[in-house]
């Protein structure tokens, strides 16, 4: 059991770490305008969506990088809420590095931003809104 539990916390470091890499890589690739890096990276990070939202190197991305990453239709996530929570996430570091509280009214504004996105998502994804049974309302 020890030895399983131990082979779980390398993994997972060992991911921890290749996503620390992967999007250092992203960076530098939107930064050089490396067209298939980028790409390359952005599938990487689509197979690994939930890990990568809930890694804190998310949080250090710049705004336009973050809003490439959520807004793909192949990002590999269980639900919107882990989307939402990255996002919170990443705004309350970026208030952080820009010396700003975190109000509960840039909050609600993240917020309203995020359902206007996960809408357009929706609309893109399915041509339209639906349930959670994914018939259309």
């Amino acid at each position: 059991m020890l030895v399983a539990q131990s082979e779980t916390l390398v993994f997972s470091t060992s991911l921890i770490c290749k996503l620390h890499i992967l999007l250092f890589h992203l960076l530098q690739a939107v930064a050089m305008g490396d067209e298939v890096i980028k790409e390359k990276c952005l599938e990487l990070i689509d197979e690994h969506g939930k890990q990568t939202l809930e890694s804190e190197s998310f949080t250090e991305l710049q705004s336009e990088t973050v809003k490439t990453i959520i807004s793909r239709d192949t990002l590999d996530v269980p639900s919107e809420v882990n989307v939402w929570n990255a996002c919170v996430k990443w705004a309350d570091a970026e208030c952080k590095r820009q010396g700003k509280q975190v109000r509960y009214s840039f909050r609600m504004f993240l917020q309203l931003q995020f359902m206007a996105l996960w809408v357009q998502l929706k609309i893109k994804r399915y041509g339209g809104l639906r349930t959670v049974h994914g018939m259309p309302r």
